[in-house]
């Protein structure tokens, strides 16, 4: 099921739910005077079943979405709703602008981890199931990189960043700032 039947079945979606179209979606927000990037790719209408030239044009809007921000940012994070294929291809090209990958989709939830061939990047997967929830500390930020100089590894696990991903269940403490997100939720999904 999708969210956007999810919410239609349960009274509307929850304020400041965005719904991303056919290009990406790019916000900017400032912590701590600092700016972080974020570029939600835009999905294909059926991931398997998209020919390669649909696909290559979503990962090119996507890097053409992360590169007229990235100048601007201190941090940019690639949110994906593709999959965990599509994500692994996009990666292997090592292109080096995002800093960070939130992917979702079809594929297996992890951990954020460093990808040898993409060493700047964090990559980490949602649960699929709704399982278990992403925890990512970050301890520093990336350091921008002179033009043409080779990427380097600014993420080093322990050091850098720290990312659990644990199960929900009952033993889980609630946490002060997302429990009232998830208490103006509607009790029963249909």
């Amino acid at each position: 099921m999708k969210a956007a039947d999810w919410f239609a079945g349960s009274g509307g979606a929850p304020r400041g739910f965005t719904k991303v179209g056919q290009e990406p979606l790019v916000l900017v927000l400032e912590r701590g005077g600092r700016k972080i990037g974020l570029v939600f790719f835009a999905a294909p209408p059926a991931v398997e079943n998209s020919p390669p030239a649909l696909i290559e044009n979503i990962f090119s809007q996507a890097i053409k979405a992360g590169k007229k921000i990235k100048p601007s940012v201190g941090l940019l994070i690639g949110v994906s709703p593709w999959g965990q294929r599509l994500e692994d291809d996009f990666l292997a090209r090592g292109n080096g602008l995002f800093d960070i990958l939130l992917g979702g989709g079809d594929g297996i939830g992890f951990p954020a981890y460093v990808r040898k061939e993409a060493p700047q990047l964090l990559w980490a997967r949602s649960d699929i199931n709704g399982r278990a929830v992403t925890v990512l500390d970050l301890f520093a930020w990336p350091e921008p990189l002179a033009p043409g100089a080779p990427a380097s590894a600014d993420w080093v696990e322990g050091v850098t960043f720290k990312s659990t991903q644990p199960v929900l269940s009952q033993s889980l403490p609630p946490d002060s700032e997302i429990s009232p997100l998830l208490e103006s939720l509607p009790d029963t999904a249909p």
